[in-house]
């Protein structure tokens, strides 16, 4: 698989910018806004949302060697990782508009358990495309200096990704104010941002060189 053609190499580049961009877009906003969202907006306690993430995060660190076992024995016509970033392109803008778009339950317990389901929706889709993503990477040449660059392009996009999830939003509540109703319409600006890069990264990425699993390997 090395010396791929130049209009794949392009592909790829480009799709492996858009990975990271959409997955860390995604992140940074949770990261930055969430639980300053959930005290001041939804009016839960600190307390309380510590728990939540505390929750989300047990759940991320069992669902991650869980997702990488299955993508590596993934068949479909699609290969191993593509299915896994297309789930992870349309389910991550859809946890971010639901952590944002939290409907008003006149229940503060009712509210918490949509934002946790919400948040474990959202920590699965970043996990749908990280470790899939990374390991279509690896696959996608086998000559050092091609892995190199597109490792390179990944880093970009990551970037990208970052400036967008964080800078980006705080922007846009600086406009449209730190209401639910500002918090909501910024919230749906970056979910299309997520969602057109992760759409675009599987468009692009879905004739990239894969291996498959080998039938015969004692798992």
């Amino acid at each position: 698989r090395s010396g791929t053609a130049p209009a794949l190499k392009w592909k790829l580049r480009i799709g492996f910018v858009l990975i990271p961009l959409a997955h860390s877009a995604g992140m940074n906003i949770i990261t930055v806004l969430a639980f300053r969202f959930l005290t001041d907006n939804l009016a839960i306690s600190a307390g309380a949302a510590g728990v939540i993430f505390a929750l989300v995060k047990i759940y991320d660190g069992v669902l991650d060697p869980a997702i990488g076992a299955w993508s590596d024995r993934a068949r479909t016509r699609y290969g191993r990782r593509l299915p896994f970033l297309l789930a992870g392109g349309l389910l991550m803008p859809l946890g971010i508009a639901m952590v944002f778009n939290t409907p008003d339950f006149g229940s503060v317990i009712a509210a918490q358990i949509f934002l946790t389901v919400a948040l474990m929706l959202h920590a699965s889709a970043y996990t749908a495309l990280t470790i899939p993503g990374m390991a279509m990477l690896v696959e996608a040449t086998d000559d050092y200096h091609e892995r190199t660059e597109l490792m390179a392009y990944r880093v970009f996009g990551n970037s990208i990704g970052m400036l967008f999830g964080s800078t980006v939003p705080a922007y846009l509540l600086s406009i449209w104010g730190a209401t639910r109703e500002g918090h909501s319409a910024m919230s749906l600006v970056i979910a299309a941002i997520v969602l057109s890069a992760g759409i675009g990264a599987v468009l692009l990425l879905r004739d990239a060189p894969r291996t498959e699993p080998d039938p015969d390997k004692k798992e």
